[in-house]
């Protein structure tokens, strides 16, 4: 006689559930759902503090209380739920940046053992779906179902979740920066960057960011180079001004025309970290609405107040004119003239070799306009020097980091490859700087939100054109990645981008095997 809470009916009446033995034919089935469940769970704990251990061990221990904990409600409906909840864990999970792909793997298979497994045992206690099509058209059915529902929660209910997790919460939890200044200089204004260093980035998340395009979201920009580090050479700063609404006005600077003319564009950032002291946007901001006053440097960039600092949770919003020329526009940009600022400091000989002199001239030979010398030395780049973080320091006694770079290493990470870009083309009279931020982040494929981790922490180049303002141009998307680095296309990085429709498809097609 059976011991599962199957429902199955008798004389037209459904039987009544009882508690499923875990050492009879529902054993299995609580097996192959504790391993689905604990892959979801441990895919979720991920990026918390949570070891993902744990997760796996929760995971299973809710597998076996819903085959043998709960009674009072059938063993195969209570299966599919729980089941159910775990899909919508994975698809909020799997494209995550560092989503285990084995993980993701597993639940599926295991997903699928359960699934079969459930019909298996339903079947033999059922003399209706004992044999042959009706067992698989049962199955089939099932099977659709669940991926159909869990499909239409994850469309459904994961906004809510993500609002509830993310909510706009305007003044954040302040930690300390001189307990671990290592792990919070990414968001703490720089006044020097040393291309010496190699950055150490992790995968943690740092902010998210709502916004209606992508962009890079820049923090500072630096005009004055050494050799081995960029500086700034203005240090001034001013208070935004108050606007009603809660708005603060940036001072437009007169170099800068993007303002004007540019593309309207918003964004909302949330920091999580526990420390910082530089506001990011993407370039050019106007306005800024925060619940304290905010400071600017000449160039936009914006700092909150010394005294205190942004939290962990808190949040504002900037409101952005991103420039919107158009290549054919950048191509026919005049050489000048120039501002004052731009001619005397961002076309400022800079500190650099003869060789690396006689280079940027045989790169960009024939090439008459910024446009085109620009591309030139992208492309040179590209073909000759290669991104990696591991790639070897430069020996201490180093005066100039962008030539050690181009004729010795030829390995570097983004602000050496950058500084190459900027130095080369100072040298062909072409005024650039470098600028500091995070590249856009992983986009959530439900809400949008952009999750922007350490490891987005970017640095580019930055040029003007009369008329136009300032342009950025990224070197390392045409710098092939070192042997060091790993592939941009994983499983798991595939299975992230794609569950979602390969289980509304499988769920329809099991719908459909059904009749």
């Amino acid at each position: 006689m059976s011991t599962g809470r199957t429902g199955r009916r008798k004389s037209g009446r459904a039987s009544r559930p009882h508690a499923a033995n875990l050492f009879g034919p529902w054993g299995p089935v609580a097996l192959a759902l504790a391993v689905a469940m604990g892959s979801a769970v441990a895919l979720g704990t991920a990026d918390t503090a949570v070891p993902m251990w744990v997760g796996f061990a929760v995971g299973v221990a809710v597998a076996g209380l819903t085959v043998a904990g709960l009674p009072s409600i059938p063993t195969s409906t209570a299966v599919f739920a729980v089941l159910a909840s775990g899909g919508f864990v994975l698809l909020r999970h799997a494209g995550a940046p560092g989503a285990d792909g084995r993980l993701i793997v597993l639940f599926l298979v295991a997903a699928i053992a359960t699934i079969v497994l459930t019909e298996r045992v339903t079947a033999s206690e059922e003399p209706g779906l004992g044999a042959g099509r009706a067992w698989w058209r049962g199955t089939g059915a099932v099977l659709g179902t669940v991926l159909v529902i869990v499909a239409v929660l994850a469309t459904v209910l994961s906004p809510l979740v993500a609002a509830a997790m993310h909510q706009d919460v305007r003044h954040g939890d302040q930690g300390d920066p001189t307990r671990d200044p290592a792990s919070n200089s990414l968001l703490q204004f720089q006044q020097a960057m040393d291309t010496t260093e190699r950055p150490r980035l992790s995968n943690r998340v740092v902010m998210t960011v709502e916004a209606d395009r992508p962009s890079f979201w820049r923090g500072t920009t630096y005009d004055t180079w050494n050799g081995r580090e960029w500086t700034r050479a203005s240090m001034d700063r001013s208070e935004l001004l108050p606007e009603p609404g809660g708005w603060q006005a940036v001072i437009p600077s007169p170099e800068d025309p993007a303002p004007d003319h540019g593309v309207a564009s918003e964004q909302t950032f949330t920091m999580h970290a526990p420390y910082a002291s530089e506001l990011f946007a993407a370039a050019s901001p106007v306005r800024v609405k925060s619940d304290r006053p905010i400071n600017q440097l000449t160039d936009g960039t914006l700092q909150s107040p010394p005294d205190d600092p942004l939290g962990d949770g808190t949040s504002y919003t900037v409101d952005s004119r991103i420039p919107d020329a158009t290549v054919a526009a950048l191509a026919a940009a005049p050489a000048g003239p120039l501002p004052a600022n731009v001619q005397n400091v961002d076309l400022a000989a800079p500190t650099a070799s003869a060789r690396l002199h006689a280079l940027a001239n045989s790169i960009t030979a024939g090439r008459s306009t910024a446009y085109a010398k620009v591309q030139a030395i992208i492309a040179w780049l590209g073909a000759n020097t290669k991104y990696s973080l591991n790639a070897p320091l430069p020996p201490s006694n180093t005066r100039d980091t962008v030539d050690w770079f181009v004729f010795q290493s030829k390995q570097g990470w983004c602000e050496q490859i950058s500084s190459a870009l900027t130095i080369m083309l100072r040298l062909e009279g072409v005024p650039a700087r470098v600028a500091t931020g995070f590249a856009t982040g992983t986009a959530d494929p439900i809400t949008g939100r952009y999750t922007v981790r350490e490891r987005d922490a970017h640095a580019w180049t930055e040029v003007y054109f009369p008329g136009i303002g300032w342009q950025g141009f990224d070197p390392t998307s045409r710098v092939p990645l070192a042997g060091d680095a790993a592939p941009s296309r994983t499983l798991a990085s595939w299975l992230g981008k794609h569950l979602s429709g390969l289980l509304e498809l499988l769920g329809v097609l099991g719908l459909f095997s059904a009749f």
